[in-house]
């Protein structure tokens, strides 16, 4: 959210302090009938060409809490690079391809295979472990296995995960999934393995998960879900 604010503000004062002034002067001008300055007008374009740029970063910046997979990722900062470098070249093709009659129809692609290069990297690192993985992590000590994975759903799940949510900001539990026994987790295993694996849940890690923890939550999904 830092990062999304900072590249609005430096969009806003863009338009503020030098795209507005230099419109501004060009008709000022005109209407006096003078030489028109270039500069104001120059200035203007570049920071014009760097708003295009910030446009779709800041897009994902605004969209990105509908996806705690990116922000909760172990290394959420190369995500947002990743996407933000994707979205400032993904615009730079799109302003190629618009200019592209002055350049004889061409448009260069580099931009395009870069973006696609870099959306590819950020699916292949946020994509849930296959299966066969989970399920041949070594088996934890049967004894207690199941009053271990009440105490982890209680400390980590049940906070918003309950018909009466203790953590702020919930007054719900999200989506109508209640996890406070055993049997209501076993019923929704393949949701709960798929947002563990692709580390959207606990939402923004907001309950403090551990990696031990969601190891051995997913080697015990792994376990009771059908391969």
């Amino acid at each position: 959210m830092v990062f999304g604010s900072a590249l609005g503000s430096i969009m806003v004062a863009n338009v503020l302090f030098v795209i507005i002034p230099g419109q501004r002067e060009m008709v000022h001008a005109k209407q006096q009938g003078r030489a028109l300055n270039p500069v104001p007008g120059l200035r203007a374009r570049q920071r014009s060409v760097h708003n295009t740029y910030f446009t779709l970063p800041v897009l994902f910046v605004m969209l990105s809490n509908h996806y705690a997979m990116t922000y909760g990722a172990r290394y959420n900062w190369l995500v947002l690079i990743a996407l933000s470098v994707a979205g400032a070249c993904i615009r730079a093709w799109f302003v190629a391809r618009h200019r592209a009659a002055e350049r004889g129809g061409h448009v260069p692609v580099l931009p395009v295979l870069l973006a696609a290069a870099a959306l590819a990297a950020v699916v292949i690192a946020l994509a849930p472990a296959p299966g066969a993985k989970l399920a041949a992590m070594p088996a934890a000590v049967a004894a207690g296995e199941a009053s271990r994975m009440q105490q982890i759903v209680q400390q980590r799940c049940v906070p918003c995960h309950a018909l009466r949510p203790t953590l702020a900001g919930f007054n719900a539990a999200p989506n109508g999934v209640v996890l406070e026994t055993l049997d209501q987790l076993t019923a929704h295993l393949p949701q709960v393995q798929q947002q563990l694996s692709a580390r959207a849940m606990p939402l923004g890690n907001l309950t403090a998960m551990t990696e031990d923890e969601r190891t051995q939550m997913l080697a015990w999904i792994g376990r009771r879900t059908p391969q």
